[in-house]
């Protein structure tokens, strides 16, 4: 698109997946949205992904070859989710000649809480500061923030936010690391605040990441990975605050003693990450250089699975 970037967004890793398309100009983090859909109904994106790639590039009035990026979450996330949105995405970016960047799913959820955070900070800090937070069920130690509400948080005053309009099964039109430390590192947490995304990767593991959210872009503490609930219990930084999937676990991470003394805080927040996080994320991907455009390196491309899938866990369980 004339003067800008124009980047199409797969988020296919979580149960609600989406498509959006996005043009961005220069340092703008935000960018402006063209077109963006959430889908419906769960886990069924074999069926939404292409039809809102369609749709989307006719109301924005643009051809695949228009496009400057193909940002698709890469993981860690649903196994089948993550193989539609990846083949898609290397499909496509191969047959138009469009460069690819991969994202990670962890760093979108907490990207996009560390946006809705900022937004409050300076729009409503004294509200923020002061709106209560309840309990997150069978969370005793933590404090559950409701989406629809800012809160402080006790490192930082971080706030919450619920995701902005366009919830799922709408279509929105716009106008154009390190690895887990051992230890806790508790003390990491008492001056900077630090978000960490959550999701659930059954058997009693989450994937799971951390990042300082006082920086713009957020910074990583934790890379991504699958780690077992009670030993992220052993490790977690005081004082963070757990997003995605942490609200719906709260009894299984509270049964592990993942609160105990840690003074942390439990965000309701979306599990699922956004496009247009996808698409900020990718991004600044294409502009640090690191995004893919050689045949080759498209072909190698994989999503992060971090794990095996069940059938194959219950295949070398036989052997």
């Amino acid at each position: 698109m004339k003067g800008g970037r124009t980047v199409l967004a797969i988020e296919t890793s979580g149960r609600m997946g989406g498509v959006g398309i996005y043009c961005f100009a220069g340092e703008d983090p935000d960018g402006r949205m063209l077109f963006e859909r959430t889908f419906e109904r769960g886990l069924l994106h074999g069926t939404e992904v292409m039809p809102a790639i369609r749709d989307g590039l006719a109301e924005a009035g643009l051809s695949g070859s228009d496009l400057s990026l193909i940002a698709v979450s890469a993981g860690p996330g649903s196994w089948t989710g993550l193989r539609i949105g990846v083949t898609a995405a290397k499909t496509l970016a191969l047959a138009w000649k469009v460069p690819l960047a991969g994202v990670s799913s962890l760093e979108a959820l907490a990207s996009e809480a560390a946006s809705i955070l900022a937004r409050a900070k300076a729009s409503a800090p004294a509200a923020a500061s002061s709106v209560e937070a309840s309990r997150a069920p069978g969370a005793s130690g933590a404090s559950r923030v409701s989406a629809d509400r800012l809160g402080a948080l006790a490192a930082g005053k971080m706030a919450s936010a619920p995701r902005d309009a366009g919830e799922k099964g709408t279509d929105r039109k716009g106008d154009c690391g390190a690895a887990v430390p051992k230890g806790g590192d508790a003390a990491l947490s008492n001056s900077r605040p630090v978000l960490m995304p959550i999701r659930d990767a059954k058997r009693d593991e989450v994937y799971a990441a951390a990042f300082y959210a006082d920086t713009s872009p957020i910074g990583r503490l934790w890379d991504d990975a699958v780690i077992k609930i009670s030993e992220l219990a052993e490790n977690m930084p005081g004082g963070a605050m757990l997003l995605g999937d942490a609200f719906r676990l709260g009894p299984k991470l509270a049964e592990a003693g993942l609160f105990a003394g840690k003074n942390c805080k439990v965000l309701e927040s979306p599990s699922d990450a956004s496009p247009r996080q996808t698409a900020m994320l990718g991004y600044r991907a294409l502009r640090a250089g690191v995004a893919v455009s050689a045949a080759e390196k498209i072909h190698a491309f994989a999503p992060r699975y971090l794990k095996p899938s069940h059938p194959e866990i219950k295949l070398r369980g036989r052997s």
